[in-house]
């Protein structure tokens, strides 16, 4: 009997040990979240106003955003008129979501079509689908005008070579992007 309670004593002997360390430990990770936090949104704002300004270089923003299913549209404006719209879109790449601005830009005669593409922030497979961020494979996108592919054709692009989740992440995204600045014409007209 008395090997029963010691052995009941030191069960709780350690889950009290283990609970004191626990608590410690999320208290600490909570204290430097806190601290953290407001610089990781500058951070966040500054990669993001950057990838505004590589999409729609020269161009500033020209009203309201509009939130919609799956993006936020921003309208911009250069010379005081419309020159068309930044829109962030976090499609789901291999890795985890891929938060990204496209630049929609209006053309001469009238049509739309991609401007940019930058990737403000990524955890895709270093080596493989961190690729997708070379310009060799963004810059693919520019003038695109209609619903975009992976393969070879009219409006399709080249995937990156062992990164097809993170290319037709990308291409999804530029897809959304394209038919967000679409039905915003569509409202406003």
């Amino acid at each position: 009997m008395e090997m029963i309670k010691n052995n009941y004593k030191y069960i709780l002997k350690l889950g009290l040990t283990l609970l004191v360390i626990t608590t410690a430990v999320a208290l600490l990770l909570a204290g430097v979240n806190a601290i953290t936090s407001g610089r990781i949104e500058e951070l966040t704002l500054e990669k993001t106003n950057r990838a505004i300004e590589a999409v729609m270089p020269g161009c500033t923003v020209g009203g309201d955003t509009v939130e919609g299913a799956g993006y936020t549209l921003i309208p911009m404006e250069k010379n005081g008129g419309a020159a068309g719209y930044c829109v962030s879109v976090s499609p789901s790449g291999f890795g985890g979501s891929i938060d990204m601005i496209v630049g929609i830009v209006f053309e001469e005669d009238g049509r739309m079509s991609v401007g940019g593409v930058s990737i403000v922030s990524m955890t895709e497979t270093a080596g493989l689908g961190t690729k997708a961020k070379d310009e060799a494979f963004l810059g693919q996108y520019k003038g695109l005008t209609g619903v975009v592919g992976i393969g070879g054709g009219e409006n399709e692009i080249s995937a990156v070579s062992g990164a097809t989740v993170t290319s037709k992440a990308v291409t999804e995204g530029v897809n959304t992007a394209l038919e967000a600045a679409r039905q915003a014409i569509w409202r406003e007209s």
